[in-house]
Order: structure tokens, then C-alpha cells, then sequence
């Protein structure tokens, strides 16, 4: 049931438990459970979006990291090939390959900030992406610029469409830049003769109930990927 007391497109977002009952139900019929799969997480560096990667450790087992600022996971061949060389190999392995963004909310329902406890003010969340969004008519360097994860960021969001009109719209739209990332990135390596892979991109959203405990999360896309592509799941 939508949330009336989240923004837009977050107004589906659901407590993490409850993400991780329907992904676990969703996925089980293809076989995805805790001694065949291994989970790839991709999320921000920020620290509130840390506490996730032990949720689902204790559901998956570890957890493979990929993420960088604002989710995007690196491009290249040598972070998947060594996240696919984990994968269970008793039999059929699974990968399952989570992708969020993440906004924060304020105490007034506003979207875009966090105010964290140990901080007097609230501060931007995502502050990677309010700084792409700020800076979006700025040219995106070539070659290897110094701060290359954020002209990374801003080129990834250039490609999925015009300059977001808000950060709820700007957090949507990284969630398919993510999404688009790792289908890539995966499809890359071709390892379908050997595992299944399900991906799964979306956003946590930090509620004012409390840093890790009032998280929530709303899928923006899930599907099993295979040589043809991504095919829709439900959760």
C-alpha cells in the first residue's frame, strides 16, 4: 500500500524487512536461496547507507561490494569478473546483484536532506548527487580527472535523460543509471552457461525515524538477466 507520507515515486517504498521478504519470495522459485547465491550490493559511500550491507548479510550470507558515490558502481570487467568467481559453484550458482541510490527525508516530509544526530544541521543526502544535479551544465572531463567518481556519476545521469527537476526525480533516475550499469557490467562477462543472475535497482530512503532503523526501500526495477536481457520479476 503507498505510503501518503513519502514523496512521488518513494510513496511505494516499504520498511527494509519487509524488501527482503518480497525479494526473498520472489526469487526462491528460481532457485536464489542463501547456500546457492552470492549478493553483489551496490550503494553509496555514505555511512547512512552502510547499515543495509549487514541486513542482508544476515538473510544472504556476505556480501560483495561494488558501490560508489551515489550507488554507481564502477565500470570495467575486473570488479565483475571477480565478484562472478565468488559465486557459489556447487552446482548452479545465483547472483543477485542489488543496485540503490538513497535520499534522505527531513522531519518536515521534505526530500533531499538528512539531519544526521551527531551533525547540528541537516546536510544534502545524496550529497554526490545534489552536487551533479548543481553542476549539470559543466562539462564532464575525459581521460582519468582527478575526481573521476562524480564526472562519472554526472556522465552515467547524462545518459539517461534531461537534468532532473528535483532530487526525487534526480534519485529515480541514478537508480536507472545504476541498473543500466550493471546489466551492462554483467552482461559483459557472459556467464550464463555456469549461473543465474537476478538484478534488482531501486532506493533507500532515510526516514526521520532513526539512521538505519526508519530506512526504507522501493524497487525501481527487478528482473532476471540472462543472454536476451532483463525479464521483469514482481516483488
Amino acid at each position: 500500500m503507498p505510503n501518503p507520507d513519502l514523496p512521488g515515486a518513494l510513496a511505494a517504498a516499504v520498511p527494509v524487512a519487509a524488501f527482503l521478504d518480497r525479494l526473498a519470495a520472489a526469487l526462491a522459485p528460481h532457485g536464489f536461496h542463501r547456500d546457492s547465491s552470492l549478493v553483489a550490493l551496490s550503494t553509496c559511500r555514505d555511512e547512512l547507507a552502510q547499515p543495509l550491507a549487514g541486513r542482508i548479510s544476515d538473510r544472504w550470507g556476505p556480501v560483495f561490494a561494488l558501490g560508489g558515490l551515489g550507488g554507481l558502481p564502477p565500470a570495467g570487467g575486473t570488479m565483475w569478473a571477480a565478484c562472478l568467481g565468488h559465486v557459489p559453484d556447487t552446482q548452479r550458482g545465483r547472483l543477485l546483484a542489488i543496485g540503490l541510490t538513497h535520499i534522505g527525508l527531513g522531519a518536515d516530509g521534505s526530500a533531499g536532506t538528512y539531519h544526521r544526530p551527531w551533525m547540528t544541521d541537516a546536510a544534502p543526502t545524496c550529497a554526490a548527487l545534489s552536487t551533479v544535479v548543481g553542476s549539470w551544465e559543466e562539462p564532464v572531463p575525459q581521460g582519468c580527472p582527478e575526481d573521476r567518481e562524480v564526472h562519472d556519476l554526472r556522465a552515467a545521469l547524462h545518459d539517461v535523460g534531461p537534468r532532473p527537476e528535483h532530487m526525487v526525480e534526480a534519485t529515480v533516475a541514478a537508480a536507472e543509471a545504476v541498473r543500466r550499469r550493471m546489466v551492462a557490467g554483467i552482461s559483459g562477462q557472459a556467464p550464463w552457461d555456469r549461473m543465474d543472475v537476478a538484478v534488482v535497482a531501486g532506493v533507500q530512503v532515510h526516514t526521520p525515524e532513526g539512521v538505519g532503523t526508519g530506512d526504507r526501500i522501493v524497487a525501481t526495477a527487478a528482473g532476471l538477466l540472462d543472454a536476451r536481457g532483463l525479464h521483469a520479476v514482481e516483488l
